[in-house]
Formats: C-alpha cells, sequence, structure tokens
C-alpha cells in the first residue's frame, strides 16, 4: 500500500514563524546533545572491549601472516595445479588478485610520465593546426587531445585513474606504465560454523 505524504501546514503569523523557529533550535539542540551522550555510550563500550579484541586482533595478525608465508611456499601443495582456493573445517582460504594498480615500467618515473603525456598532447596540437576546422579528422583529434589532456592535472602530475580508465594497455606502454594486480593470500571464516566454535580464550 502507498504511503500517503503527510502535508505540513504553513506558518499563518508572526508569532507562530516564531515558535516554528524556537522548535527547531531546541530540537536540534536536543538532538545535538543525544548524539554527544551516544558517542560517549559508544566510546565506553569500545574502551571496555578493547583489552578483549586488541589481543584477538594480534592474534588474528600473527598467525595470517605465518599462514600466508606457508602457503606461498607450499602453493601447489596445498591447491594442486588448477585451483586457488581450498577449505579446512572452518575456513575457506586462497589466494586472489586485488583491484588493478597503475605501475611503472622498468626504466620510467613519473616525471617520464609526464613527459610523454605532454608529448603526445603536443603532437595532437601540431596535426590539428593544419587540419581543416570543418572536417570530421579535426574533431576527432580535438577528442583525442582532451582525452590525453585529461591524464595530467595542472601541478603537472599524472592522473592515474584516469590513464587507468582512458587509456589501452599499448599506449600505458608508450608513456612507461602498466597495469598490474597484486595477488594476496586470504582466509575467510565459514560462517555458518560460528555457532559450533569454542570460546575464546
Amino acid at each position: 500500500m502507498k504511503k500517503t505524504k503527510q502535508k505540513i501546514p504553513p506558518i499563518t503569523t508572526v508569532e507562530e514563524f516564531r515558535d516554528v523557529v524556537n522548535s527547531v533550535a531546541a530540537t536540534i539542540l536536543k538532538r545535538d546533545q543525544i548524539a554527544l551522550e551516544l558517542e560517549d555510550a559508544l566510546a565506553a563500550v569500545r574502551a571496555e572491549y578493547a583489552p578483549i579484541l586488541e589481543p584477538l586482533d594480534k592474534t588474528v595478525d600473527d598467525q595470517f601472516k605465518r599462514a600466508a608465508k606457508f602457503a606461498i611456499l607450499k602453493r601447489d601443495e596445498l591447491f594442486g595445479k588448477d585451483s586457488k582456493t581450498s577449505v579446512t573445517a572452518l575456513a575457506e582460504f586462497g589466494f586472489r588478485f586485488g583491484k588493478e594498480a597503475l605501475a611503472l615500467l622498468e626504466g620510467f618515473d613519473w616525471e617520464d610520465v609526464v613527459y610523454a603525456i605532454e608529448a603526445k598532447i603536443s603532437g595532437l596540437s601540431t596535426v590539428i593546426a593544419t587540419c581543416d576546422p570543418q572536417s570530421e579528422r579535426y574533431t576527432e583529434l580535438q577528442v583525442e587531445r582532451q582525452r590525453w589532456n585529461e591524464l595530467i592535472v595542472t601541478k603537472t602530475e599524472p592522473v592515474k585513474d584516469q590513464i587507468k580508465k582512458l587509456l589501452t594497455d599499448k599506449e600505458r606502454a608508450t608513456i612507461g606504465t602498466e597495469l598490474t594486480k597484486k595477488e594476496t593470500f586470504w582466509i575467510e571464516p565459514k560462517r555458518e560454523k560460528e555457532a559450533a566454535l569454542p570460546a575464546a580464550a
């Protein structure tokens, strides 16, 4: 069933207006006071549980590092030839790739990248200057130059997200960059097993 929107009655007098303004102010003060009390309560709960959570976090971190190191060394033994995941009684684990990151090709630094982009823009500008402004080629080159212009900002730094988004692998290589993905080890508990878990020490 569709909810009918409640109509807010209009203010008809100056006195009513002042009352509404005061009501808004009082409600804001009350809301802000409750929000402060909530933050204080949450801070108290965090402080209460921090001594319990901190050693658990450290245990997870230390044991995860041990497991990841072993998994890297014994990958074939753990997963076989064509698999990247496996299971234990309480967990799934494996290797996976993270988000693509823009990396420099060997022998390049970011100043080289900026120089290469500026050279592309300059080259396009030179060609555009020789084209008929009414031609389709002129418009195409303008669009292409704008695409390259979006790869650097005013302080002359490469815009890495735009380089990732706008260029092809071949174009990225011409300015000394490439897309890479880092494979990382992971462990996820089987949530349906939570009820059967022993109490934490």
